[in-house]
């Protein structure tokens, strides 16, 4: 028997994600917010769900539905192209992003279409704004991507010699941008043996995913690629293989195929090298991909010795990407081999970051918690960290807050 009352109660039980928008709006101007609603109202569109455009409202809403459109109005930006190249980690690479601004020239335009962003030109008309929307909608309908695909920033961590921290910084990078900064990300394990990247992101009954040549082309699936990745937490994954039949050059071509598959599905792409040997090949890899190199190292004659020769090994091979050195004092200062001014000198540069050792860290990482929810000091060398790969400011503590926070530890 038809019972309306039942009818009504299941249509308000639905979730939530049913009824999410198709469309949201940061907007820095009630002009836009007007422009943008009246243009959906014209064409009988679902009106956006409308934020003022600032990072907060942009870090807490802009993946509440990767399948919607974003509009970014941009129109009071000194420079549009930087202040979006500034956000995009925060943008999911599934959705499709129209930037509005007043910037005119096509270096901005290219600038924006190199990123995988529409522009909008500002004063706009409604024709020009409602035909860029309706070649987007049947484009996320059938999955297609309408201009360039924004791409995942590629991370290379290398290590001066083994047990100077390499995966320790991968791996807290990879939490930090994703738990503080709202970026997907995926972190590639290059040690197919071994490794202890489960127990640094905390991940509980892990395996690495066995592979084989004939399950793994050239042109693999992006849905695929994906099932091969094991989720942290809803914004970070790992990619760990192994193999009972291949060698190590077939499982480095696999995973860097799974790899460049993935990178239309994340914002960073976190390759931890630790395990690897820093040969012809593998450097000539990391100057053709790589978008950020960090080299981890500590206070050792051989440790600078095999960063410098790194270091001028990748400038060698004509890399372009931004270089940061990280000191890793492992062990006590008095027990360090040589000081701060030789490492300056031998480098001919003062390390961009220089992490102080902490005796406790081997313990914490034991603990049954992931280490940036515990009190450690480190933790503010990994935010610093974070704040140079993504190009922002970093305040350091004040000595006052520092010891509050020290004793409290």
């Amino acid at each position: 028997m038809f019972d309306l009352v039942d009818v009504i109660k299941s249509h308000s039980d639905k979730p939530d994600s049913e009824n999410l928008h198709t469309m949201v709006l940061f907007h820095q101007s009630e002009e836009c917010k007007s422009f943008v609603e009246e243009a959906c109202r014209f064409e009988g569109l679902e009106l956006p769900k409308t934020l003022v455009n600032n990072d907060k409202n942009i870090h807490e809403h802009a993946r509440e539905n990767s399948s919607c459109t974003i509009i970014i109005e941009l129109t009071r930006s000194q420079n549009v192209s930087e202040d979006m190249q500034r956000i995009s980690h925060l943008l999911p690479n599934n959705t499709s992003v129209i930037v509005v601004g007043t910037e005119g020239t096509i270096c901005t335009i290219r600038n924006l279409k190199t990123l995988g962003f529409h522009y909008l030109f500002w004063p706009a008309c409604q024709e020009e704004f409602v035909e860029l929307l309706h070649n987007l909608r049947p484009t996320q309908a059938n999955n297609v991507k309408l201009s360039p695909t924004r791409k995942a920033k590629n991370i290379a961590i290398l290590g001066a010699k083994g047990g100077v921290g390499t995966s320790f910084f991968a791996s807290q990078l990879a939490q930090n941008l994703a738990g503080k900064h709202n970026s997907s990300c995926v972190v590639a394990d290059y040690n197919f043996t071994g490794g202890n990247l489960d127990i640094l992101l905390n991940v509980e009954n892990f395996s690495k995913r066995n592979v084989s040549s004939a399950e793994v082309s050239t042109t693999l699936d992006t849905t695929y690629a994906m099932s091969m990745t094991q989720d942290v937490n809803k914004l970070l994954s790992l990619l760990s293989i192994e193999s009972d039949t291949l060698n190590e050059p077939e499982m480095r071509d696999i995973l860097r195929t799974v790899i460049n598959a993935l990178s239309t599905q994340f914002n960073f792409i976190v390759e931890d090298f630790s395990s690897t040997s820093s040969c012809k090949e593998q450097l000539e890899y990391i100057a053709k991909n790589a978008d950020i190199v960090l080299l981890v190292m500590d206070k050792t004659v051989s440790s600078l010795r095999e960063a410098k020769r790194l270091l001028d090994a990748l400038q060698s091979h004509n890399s372009v990407a931004r270089h940061i050195t990280i000191l890793n004092n492992t062990r006590p200062e008095k027990a360090a081999t040589v000081s701060d001014q030789e490492v300056k000198s031998f480098l001919e540069e003062s390390p961009d970051i220089t992490c102080a050792y902490e005796s406790g860290l081997s313990q914490a990482i034991l603990n049954a918690k992931a280490l940036n929810t515990q009190r450690l000091q480190v933790n503010n060398t990994v935010e610093q960290l974070t704040s140079l790969v993504l190009g922002k400011p970093y305040t350091k503590r004040s000595a006052i807050k520092l010891k509050q926070w020290l004793k409290k530890a």
